[in-house]
């Protein structure tokens, strides 16, 4: 805020802080920053920062300079995740590709340089392992530097023995991505007297894969968009053969949220949260008969016995909380057996 408002003050020496370097190219104007630790890319791909108000050298200056950023600038983002679901009773497998470009490409390899492996590859596990508590990360963290095109690769996989849950003849699954909730987020105290700084100017594309045995899916919500004066939210569905896929395009809007409208923001930022989210909730339509003639095989066995430890009853909870274990196929559903919608995160 002091860098937009250096203008009004009073001169003095101590306004000025930092030197950084204006450079003309062909009607173009570029402002690097020699102090920054690491930079790659050609001009058009370097990271680009808002300096505020800038006091040009070298030449008579009568005014303050703003420092802009470059014509459609902004730091991107591209996250594919994809949850391969082979079987429903066996643990999935997620495998989360993440390419970052101008100041967060810097950052990545910053922070791979000063960290020891183990610590860097626990950093960049932790947002997936908070979300899906019953995940295991497999392997180290994959890293693909393109420092020609400033482009950044982290490859992360993990192994998650209890994707979906079973309740009530149904399999369901919620989850979100720590790349949108990272964004799409709010300050530790609403109260603020200073504006809440939001990292502008950002462009996130994040894709959400599952691979399902047979896709029982049927229903997809339509495309939908979602505008906050801060931030705008475009979610897309697509269904394969044996494939759902959700896209979502972030794009944050202004470069912070003046501290009276705070309360405003909160409320917008949860509601905008929810819906980058993903819930299914699968219907269980068949059992093979294998696992139906194990079933009736117990109920059998205690008519006849009568009701000794448990009783007939509980051989029935058994059997139906063992069917997450049983389940050998999902019918294709009927009319809402399978649906899919933007749901609370996990």
């Amino acid at each position: 805020e002091r860098q937009r408002t250096a203008a009004r003050l009073l001169p003095s020496p101590l306004a000025f802080d930092h030197a950084i370097v204006r450079v003309d190219i062909d009607g173009s104007v570029y402002w690097l920053d020699p102090a920054l630790p690491v930079q790659y890319g050609s001009l058009n791909r370097k990271a680009a920062f808002d300096y505020g108000k800038a006091l040009v050298t070298g030449a008579a200056s009568e005014e303050l300079v703003t420092v802009n950023l470059p014509t459609g600038y902004a730091n991107t983002y591209e996250l594919l995740e994809r949850y391969e679901i082979s079987d429903f009773k066996q643990p999935s497998e997620l495998v989360s590709e993440l390419v970052v470009g101008q100041s967060a490409a810097d950052y990545f390899r910053s922070l791979r340089a000063k960290l020891p492996k183990e610590e860097f590859d626990r950093i960049l596990h932790s947002d997936y392992l908070r979300l899906l508590p019953t995940a295991q990360a497999i392997g180290e963290v994959e890293v693909r530097d393109d420092q020609a095109e400033n482009r950044l690769t982290l490859v992360r996989r993990y192994r998650i023995p209890e994707l979906f849950e079973y309740s009530q003849g149904r399999f369901q699954f919620g989850a979100s991505s720590p790349l949108a909730l990272d964004i799409l987020r709010g300050p530790e105290v609403p109260r603020r007297s200073t504006p809440y700084e939001l990292p502008y100017p950002l462009d996130a594309r994040i894709s959400q894969v599952l691979v399902l045995p047979n896709n029982p899916i049927r229903d997809i919500p339509p495309p939908s968009v979602e505008r906050t004066p801060y931030f705008s939210l475009k979610s897309t569905f697509k269904r394969g053969e044996l494939e759902l896929r959700r896209d979502l395009q972030i794009t944050v809007l202004k470069d912070s949220v003046p501290a009276d409208a705070m309360l405003g923001y909160i409320e917008s930022i949860q509601n905008l949260r929810q819906k980058s989210g993903v819930s299914l909730s699968l219907r269980v339509g068949m059992l093979s008969d294998a696992d139906r003639q194990a079933i009736n095989q117990q109920l059998q066995r205690f008519k006849r016995l009568g009701k000794s430890n448990s009783g007939a009853l509980n051989v029935q909870i058994e059997a139906e909380v063992g069917i997450r274990h049983r389940v050998r196929q999902i019918v294709q559903p009927q009319s809402g057996a399978g649906a899919c919608k933007p749901g609370d995160p996990v």
